[in-house]
């Protein structure tokens, strides 16, 4: 038996910063958050979870760092979040002390969507 598609408004949450209830595109992009910031080797009961971008941190923002961020945010999304097919990741230069931002165009639903500023 095939399972049925879930849609974005199927999933329901809560928000990590004040436990209100989330649900469909804001839930989505709560969990993408969630992924990218968490470390991987920090969730007891799942310690492959998170994203390796926090092995960057302090690394001087140039190609293969960069080169590095995308790698590590498409592993990641590819492995935890199936609502999401993964198109680019885009690596914005934020300010003069050399933090980033992430921005990731992808489909979601089988409509193509920019997200900007996840990290």
């Amino acid at each position: 038996m095939v399972a049925p598609v879930r849609l974005l408004s199927d999933y329901v949450g809560a928000s990590a910063a004040d436990g209100s209830t989330l649900s469909g595109f804001d839930h989505l992009l709560a969990s993408l958050r969630d992924i990218l910031s968490t470390p991987i080797g920090t969730r007891v009961m799942r310690p492959t979870y998170g994203c390796r971008s926090a092995e960057r941190l302090g690394a001087p923002l140039n190609a293969a760092t960069t080169a590095d961020l995308v790698a590590d945010t498409a592993e990641a999304i590819y492995q935890w979040e199936p609502r999401v097919t993964l198109k680019r990741v885009i690596v914005t230069k934020a300010a003069a002390d050399g933090s980033a931002g992430l921005d990731l165009i992808c489909d979601i639903n089988g409509r193509s969507v920019r997200l900007e500023g996840l990290i």
